[in-house]
């Protein structure tokens, strides 16, 4: 809906009390990195796309969307630590559209931003979920781990296809330690499907979760082909995404 969508939905999530990033109504909030204080742990959060969908952004306006350039990402997770950021968090939205694998593009900007002070990437557009890693490499002249969650998928869609109707929750569990700074340190995802029924005569859809374990917690009873779907995304998903070498999990409650 360009500049006056971006100006009314910022308006209306501000409204409800929710932050955000990515997207700015004047250059000083662009420029304003946004530091979340969890639990006594300051983490900063970025937020870039590669694309826009062919839609321009308005003539003046170039600060209004955060588009996804190495360069600049760094140099903001440098002004976000100046802040007082103790970990860097940058959200991407790049790849390649339904293919589960991540691209050279995609692998080459990660490792860039990593060896450039970000310490997790978490990333989506591909509408599939794509692998989770531990990528190493070389920050200011010693070996960084940071971790890689290339595509969430579609955490909720009216995409019906296999590996489409379905995505992760991601969870870091990260550690401040008084010599060695803060790190990720933990590792879990929690696969979740889009259930799709009716209530009152009306279409709606649910996020469930996929892990079997779990009870459901829709209020839309899942048919058989329901349960059994959601059972195929928790294989699916964990074939896809588990690598217990790495110490990356399915979460459990």
């Amino acid at each position: 809906m360009g500049w006056p969508g971006i100006v009314q939905t910022l308006n209306n999530i501000d409204a409800a009390g929710v932050s955000h990033v990515g997207t700015a109504r004047t250059p000083a909030e662009a420029a304003t990195p946004f530091i979340a204080d969890i639990k006594g742990i300051r983490v900063a959060f970025l937020n870039y796309t590669f694309m826009t969908n062919g839609i321009v952004v308005p003539k003046e306006k170039e600060f209004a969307v955060n588009y996804l350039n190495p360069a600049r990402v760094c140099a903001d997770a440098a002004a976000a630590r100046r802040q007082g950021a103790e970990l860097v968090i940058a959200m991407l939205h790049f790849g390649t559209e339904y293919q589960r694998q991540a691209n050279t593009y995609q692998r080459e900007t990660a490792a860039t931003l990593l060896a450039g002070g970000v310490d997790a990437i978490i990333a989506a557009h591909p509408h599939v979920v794509q692998p989770i890693e531990k990528i190493t490499v070389q920050r200011n002249g010693q070996p960084y781990t940071g971790v890689v969650a290339f595509s969430l998928g579609n955490f909720i869609s009216s995409q019906r296809d296999r590996y489409q109707d379905c995505g992760i929750i991601l969870y870091l569990t990260i550690e401040k330690d008084v010599r060695q700074g803060v790190a990720v340190v933990g590792i879990n995802y929690l696969p979740v499907w889009v259930q799709v029924g009716l209530r009152g005569g009306h279409k709606v859809s649910c996020v469930v979760p996929a892990d079997p374990a779990l009870a459901p917690g829709s209020d839309i009873v899942l048919s058989a082909a329901d349960e059994a779907r959601r059972r195929q995304v928790w294989s699916d998903t964990n074939a896809h995404v588990e690598d217990r070498a790495a110490g990356i999990l399915p979460y459990h409650h």
